[in-house]
Parts: C-alpha cells; sequence; structure tokens
C-alpha cells in the first residue's frame, strides 16, 4: 500500500515537471528571442545615458547652454509660457523661486511691482525713482516702473537673472534682472491667430504673422486687443462706472535684414495703449472717524463688487518703442554688437485710495517720459578660460 502511494506520487510529480517544462519552454525562447519582460527593460532603459535639453540663454550678453552658465538663472521657453498664460511682466509671478510680481500699491494695473531676495522694486513708480530689479526687453532697458506692464505677443523666451548683475548690466540691478526676450521673423510665411472669452464678458484676439522673405529682408507683424469688465461695479454718482476692467490694443512690427553673412540688423517696434480703470481699494479697517473725525468711510471684511468712490479713477498708458541692433561677426576676433532705441510713454493715473464717497485718500499722476539709450558692446574670447564683454 505504502509502495503503491510512493510509485503514484512519482509519477504525479514527474507529470506536474513536464507540463511545467512544457509551459516555461516557449516563454523563456520567447524572452530569448524576443520581447524582454518588464524588470530587464527597466534595467535597460535605466542603463541608458539620460539626455538633457539644451536651453540657451543670454544671461551674460552672449547665447549660452544654461548648464554652463556660471550665474543663477530660470529660463521660460515659449511653450511653456503659453502654457502659463504668460505675456507680460505682469504675468511672471512665481514663475522663478523667489520672484514675486504684484499689482503696484494703490491698484494701478499698469504697473507691476517686483520682489527677489528679500528686495522690492516698484513700490515707488515716480519718474524720478531708481529700481534695485531692472526689466529688459531685447537687451533694452524699461527704465522706469511706470507703465511697464505691456503686451510682448512674439515673446520667445524670458530670463530671471537673481542675485547682483551691475557687472553686465549696469545700474539698478542689485537684486537681479528680468530678460525678455523676442522671436525674430523667420522669412517663412506662417502664422497664428487666437480668441478667447471668459467670464465677466472677457473677449481677447490675437494675430502674429511671419511674411514671406524678401531677398535678404525678413518681416514679422502682430496686433493684440482685450475687452473685459471690471468686477467691482459702482453706485450711480461715482466717479467711475467699475474697477478691474480690461480695455488694451497692443502691435508690433520687426525687421531683420541678412546684409552679409556676418552682419544682421534687426529693427523692432512696438505700440500699446491701455485706457481701462484702477483696481479697487476695499477699507477692511478704519480709525479715520476716530483720529481726525470724519466719517464715512467705508468698511467691509468681504469681498464687494459693488462700491461708491469720489476720486477720479483711471489707469491710462500710451507706450511707442523702437530698437535698432546690429550684430558684426568678426570670426575669430569676436562679436560687435550695437543696440540702439527710443521709448515714448504718455503715463495717467488716477486712484481713489479711501474706496469712499469721501475726499480723504486720492491721487492722480500725469507724465511723459522719453528714453533714449546707445550700447556698444564686444564680446571675444581667448582660448577656453578668458571671455570677455
Amino acid at each position: 500500500m505504502t509502495s503503491f502511494h510512493a510509485s503514484r506520487m512519482r509519477k504525479c510529480l514527474l507529470a506536474a515537471a513536464v507540463s511545467q517544462a512544457l509551459i516555461v519552454l516557449p516563454v523563456a525562447a520567447q524572452t530569448e528571442s524576443g520581447t524582454r519582460n518588464p524588470s530587464e527593460k527597466h534595467q535597460a532603459d535605466a542603463s541608458k545615458p539620460v539626455k538633457l535639453e539644451v536651453v540657451t540663454v543670454t544671461a551674460q550678453r552672449r547665447s549660452q547652454n544654461l548648464q554652463a552658465v556660471p550665474v543663477s538663472v530660470t529660463a521660460l521657453n515659449e511653450v511653456q509660457l503659453n502654457e502659463r498664460g504668460i505675456s507680460n511682466a505682469g504675468d511672471l509671478n512665481g514663475a522663478a523661486p523667489s520672484l514675486v510680481v504684484a499689482p503696484a500699491p494703490g491698484g494701478d494695473s499698469t504697473v507691476a511691482s517686483f520682489a527677489m531676495r528679500g528686495t522690492i522694486s516698484g513700490l515707488n513708480h515716480a519718474l524720478y525713482a531708481d529700481t534695485p530689479i531692472s526689466l529688459y526687453v531685447d537687451g533694452v532697458d524699461i527704465g522706469k516702473t511706470a507703465g511697464n506692464v505691456f503686451e510682448l505677443l512674439n515673446l520667445e523666451r524670458v530670463e530671471v537673472l537673481r542675485g547682483p548683475q551691475g557687472t553686465l548690466f549696469g545700474r539698478n540691478t542689485m537684486a537681479g534682472a528680468i530678460n525678455l526676450i523676442t522671436r525674430p521673423p523667420s522669412g517663412v510665411f506662417t502664422g497664428d491667430a487666437t480668441v478667447g472669452i471668459g467670464n465677466y464678458g472677457s473677449k481677447v484676439g490675437k494675430v502674429a504673422m511671419d511674411l514671406p522673405a524678401i531677398g535678404k529682408l525678413k518681416a514679422s507683424v502682430g496686433a493684440r486687443v482685450e475687452r473685459r469688465d471690471g468686477w467691482v461695479k459702482t453706485t450711480p454718482g461715482s466717479s467711475t462706472s467699475q474697477f478691474g476692467n480690461k480695455h488694451s490694443e497692443s502691435a508690433y512690427g520687426t525687421l531683420r535684414y541678412d546684409a552679409t553673412d556676418n552682419l544682421t540688423i534687426d529693427y523692432r517696434y512696438d505700440y500699446s495703449h491701455i485706457d481701462q480703470s484702477p483696481l479697487f481699494n476695499q477699507a477692511i479697517y478704519s480709525d479715520v472717524g476716530t483720529v481726525f473725525h470724519i466719517p464715512g468711510i467705508e468698511v467691509s471684511k468681504d469681498r464687494q463688487d459693488r462700491a461708491s468712490v469720489n476720486a477720479p479713477s483711471y489707469d491710462r498708458v500710451k507706450i511707442q518703442g523702437n530698437a535698432l541692433h546690429a550684430t558684426w561677426k568678426l570670426g575669430d576676433v569676436g562679436t560687435l554688437k550695437y543696440i540702439g532705441a527710443y521709448r515714448e510713454m504718455h503715463f495717467e493715473n488716477g486712484l481713489d485710495l479711501d474706496g469712499s464717497p469721501v475726499a480723504f485718500a486720492q491721487s492722480q499722476e500725469h507724465a511723459r517720459y522719453h528714453q533714449i539709450s546707445h550700447e556698444l558692446q564686444y564680446l571675444g574670447s581667448y582660448g577656453r578660460c578668458w571671455r570677455q564683454v
């Protein structure tokens, strides 16, 4: 009885082993000849070298790989800018470490204040005030904080340079610099148009186009229009009908002339016009009645969507900019570059600072600003160690 059970057990084990072999062998053959199992594939993929995308920046006034630049730089390319909806300097809040962008105090929607590494720029946007963080468009310094929020339709890259940049960018860069780089014309007939709608009656239309090259001349043009109702309405008899609306138009035109293989001349014209209401200054606490014995300041800790104001409230900015770039490659000797610019700004701003129908705190500012700049750069290198600008 015991021998029978042992013999039967041996036969069962032999049958199981044969069936297991029949099942495993084809799989093993398939693994050797074709598809590998997931663990082997994962090990093979992990052994492959990882290639980083090459990011080109001009943080040191020359085109370089971001990995080779000894400066704290954050670069955003065109895809990243479109995904985040960034089209002007006011949209850069949080785009780089330690960078904070907010509307200037008082609610002026055409002025952005920047904070970087504990230093704040833009608290005072008077024309006589200098800033510790400078804004550049294609290497041209936007000298003042007033009117620094304007649309750039063909924005290709944004570089945020943290820390002192005075050696290469000059004064007013104690805390850092922000460089906005636009896309040059390609010479190929291409274009894109977008239309957007949103709440508060928001409507945005934009068109940009690269024209076919004519010989050595390339050109591109574009325009943008935005309209949006304000999110705070006012009572009858107030000095303005709403707060926080959008009403702007902008346009640009660029030319590139490849005079020779080594000489390139670029010209850019940009235009912006803004005529809208500022943000609403809502009072959440006031002791004006107690200290100054002036009643009527409206206080609310809940977000208001209706207000009463008496002071003129408006944001009006008109900007025209012209920039000329000439780049002459001198072969092994280096590169000679000229940047000349003329910008003109008309800035008008009125704010009701107390947010109430009381003549207590209000301001108005009307200014005209003309900026002329000329910059001549020589970029060269000697061996691998010496590079000069």
